[in-house]
């Protein structure tokens, strides 16, 4: 068994990085959505790779409504 701690979806929500899978299951949207909204600058991400992921307290802003404009670079 390792002793690693287990770090939780909340835990992410607070301090970490999310998928945008997760962020649309928990807004109960499709994927398409949120990338729909990340392609308008609602929703800020971040590359890594080919990955993308959401700091958690953007995401819990998205969640809860708050919509931020992004300015494209």
């Amino acid at each position: 068994m390792s002793d690693k701690p287990k770090i939780t979806l909340a835990d992410r929500l607070e301090h970490g990085l999310v998928t945008l899978p997760e962020v649309a299951g928990l807004a109960g949207v499709s994927v398409r959505k949120i990338n729909y909204d990340v392609a308008a600058g609602l929703l800020p991400v971040e590359k890594f790779g080919r990955s993308t992921r959401v700091q958690g307290p953007n995401a819990k802003a998205y969640l809860s409504g708050q919509t931020m404009r992004v300015n494209a670079a």
